[in-house]
């Protein structure tokens, strides 16, 4: 009987034991998940800006308690990043204490003796240096809590969610043409001026920039084609002491091409489209291909001859003579319109204004004006590099022409002055002029013979 007692005791005790555990324990939520602490301690960090730049001078970091206890003192740390600097840190004006040392290997960090009561924040100001970059910048940030001092001897809270808040900065560098490419004979090299290769001519340039302002000297510039057949890269480039690399490249193919220069850390960028030209053929000086024509618009009939090299006061000495490409059609250039045109375009090398041409026109057949022959229309000319508006081709007085025994024009006689400058807009002596017109009456229409003299890149036209 005394052991059957004992065992109903026994029984009763357990069950008692039960009962008390289940009802009084804590609700699930009360626990935090792992290894929590009870009452839950969690805080969580917001970082504002999110995308920093070089005129970035604050950063905003806010801590918020969301456990169930009061937080004495707190934490915020950053990532040690080449190029981002704390100045110092404060909350409502009272400062921290900053270290380069962080809770975490890699990290700085800002720590204050505050109260942070539950569920609520404070935010740290930051004050920062942006410097500049030529590489996407990432900023990796975490926050810390303690129920007491900072350290592992006070409960510590948990950063939810654990992983870092991250900041970043776009690079604030970059490349861009100063100088853009324009269009090149086959075989020259490509500059910034239409069709002149001469040494003096203004190259193709780039500028590397740091946050808008020119970068360092003796930075790498590489240079491709696009598309790769339409010119050749010469070798890398180097920038001076204003970031600016010279490019150099040739004209290798007719048609539609695009520069792209790069330089690590600064990215790429692509120049304007230019075309490579194919020459009609090469003028010399001598009697071998000194000579050029062709037929364009409504039979315009046009030919020239070109002359030996000239003075030219405004760009001396006279440059001894280079054979150089050339085109000449009868299709008006860009910008220009008429009935007839004389497109004459060269590539003067090292020689510039000091060429000389003698040019002969049939012109098209047109109109009597009711006016008679005192009421027809001036030629127009206009030199490609120079003034867009045309000008009349007129006599020039200044001048003396030249002829051989049949009455073809030849130049100028030997002693002439040389013609005045009719474009002062470019360097070097630039003109037309008239030496010969000839008006022919067929039927009820007239057609107009004319010769002249021309220095430059030279059109004319007939409305």
């Amino acid at each position: 009987m005394q052991s059957k007692k004992s065992g109903f005791i026994a029984s009763v005790s357990f069950g008692l034991l039960a009962a008390l555990l289940t009802g009084f324990a804590p609700p699930a939520s009360a626990w935090g998940s792992d290894d929590d602490d009870y009452p839950k301690k969690t805080i969580s960090l917001s970082v504002t800006p999110t995308t920093l730049s070089t005129a970035t001078t604050a950063v905003s970091a806010t801590i918020t308690n969301t456990g169930n206890s009061n937080a004495n003192s707190f934490e915020v740390d950053w990532a040690t990043t080449l190029g981002f600097t704390v100045t110092g840190a404060s909350v409502g004006g009272v400062p921290g204490t900053c270290s380069t040392a962080g809770r975490t290997s890699g990290y700085s960090g800002c720590v204050f003796l505050k109260q942070m009561p539950v569920k609520t924040s404070v935010t740290i100001t930051l004050n920062v240096q942006v410097a500049n970059q030529c590489n996407a910048m990432s900023i990796n940030w975490l926050a810390y809590a303690w129920t007491g001092s900072p350290g592992s001897v006070s409960q510590s809270f948990k950063l939810k969610p654990p992983a870092p808040v991250v900041t970043s900065s776009s690079p604030n560098c970059s490349i861009k043409f100063v100088a853009q490419p324009q269009d090149a004979f086959i075989g020259s090299t490509i500059t910034s001026t239409t069709l002149n290769s001469a040494p003096d001519a203004p190259r193709v340039s780039v500028q590397l920039l740091q946050n808008g302002a020119p970068s360092a000297a003796g930075k790498a510039v590489s240079l491709s084609a696009s598309p790769v057949s339409c010119a050749t890269p010469v070798g890398s480039a180097t920038t001076d002491a204003s970031g600016v690399a010279v490019l150099n490249a040739t004209a290798a193919a007719a048609g539609p091409c695009v520069l792209t220069a790069f330089a690590p850390g600064y990215g790429s960028a692509s120049s304007q489209t230019f075309n490579g030209v194919a020459p009609v053929g090469r003028l010399g000086c001598d009697t071998g291909n000194n000579t050029f024509g062709t037929t364009g618009a409504n039979s315009l009939v046009q030919n020239g001859t070109r002359l030996g090299n000239v003075s030219d006061p405004l760009a001396p000495p006279i440059p001894g003579c280079v054979v150089v490409p050339y085109i000449v059609s009868g299709t008006c250039p860009v910008g220009v319109t008429g009935a007839a045109c004389t497109n004459f375009t060269y590539d003067p090398l090292n020689q510039g204004t000091n060429m000389a041409f003698v040019f002969r026109w049939e012109w098209p057949l047109e109109a009597i004006p009711p006016g008679g022959i005192g009421a027809i229309q001036n030629t127009g000319q206009l030199f490609i590099n120079g003034n867009p508006t045309p000008l009349n081709l007129d006599l020039c007085r200044e001048i003396v022409p030249a002829f051989a025994l049949d009455g073809t024009f030849t130049g100028l006689a030997t002693g002439s002055p040389p013609p005045a400058d009719q474009e002062t807009s470019v360097p070097g002596t630039q003109a037309g002029c008239l030496v010969r017109r000839v008006v022919k009456q067929v039927g009820n229409q007239i057609q107009l013979i004319e010769d002249a003299y021309v220095q430059g890149d030279y059109t004319a036209r007939r409305n």
